[in-house]
């Protein structure tokens, strides 16, 4: 693949892909790969910090602006959503303004999610309820959020469509300090 626009699979295809914009990340590495392979790619991400976890590791929205851009120059259409996939309500608005920018999505990927500092790390028993809800509601109730979002446009224009929801080997084992994490990415498997 050396990045040149061109004849691809994705070719006239529409994707999203949420936690996009965190540099060196999954969801930036697969935004950029349907981009490389023919698709316009609305790039979805939180970018910005939770207000009840300021030290969880996030993208911000310059990452996401960098990662727009890193498409557009692949010659590809990119729109950069800024929402917390835990929010229906921002979901709704997101898929919504993808569809009127870009056209009807038919691919989607659900990479978003995580656990950190301030959201779900440690032992489950001193873990506060709310930070476990954190991590389920963004791994878990988020990734049902988007597919549901995206999956109602698809059948309504008639398209289908493919949904990949990402997950984790801490989903098929439990990780030490992450139970809350674990759990999550079991329930997306």
């Amino acid at each position: 693949m050396t990045g040149e626009p061109g004849p691809g699979r994705f070719d006239g295809k529409v994707a999203l892909v949420t936690g996009a914009a965190r540099p060196r990340g999954i969801g930036r590495a697969t935004a950029m790969r349907l981009a490389a392979e023919g698709a316009d790619v609305a790039c979805l991400d939180i970018a910005r910090p939770y207000p009840d976890a300021p030290a969880h590791g996030v993208a911000s929205a310059d990452d996401l602006d960098d990662l727009v851009a890193a498409v557009e120059a692949l010659g590809r259409r990119a729109v950069g959503l800024r929402a917390d996939i835990s929010v229906a309500e921002e979901v709704d608005s997101a898929v919504a303004r993808a569809e009127e920018e870009l056209g009807t999505v038919t691919l989607v990927a659900n990479v978003a999610g995580g656990s950190g500092i301030g959201c779900g790390v440690g032992p489950l028993i001193s873990l506060p309820e709310a930070e476990f809800r954190k991590v389920l509601d963004v791994n878990v109730v988020g990734t049902w959020l988007v597919s549901k979002a995206c999956a109602i446009r698809m059948s309504a224009a008639g398209s289908g469509g493919r949904i990949c929801n990402v997950s984790s080997q801490a989903g098929k084992r439990a990780f030490p300090m992450l139970g809350a994490y674990s759990a999550a990415k079991s329930s997306i498997i």
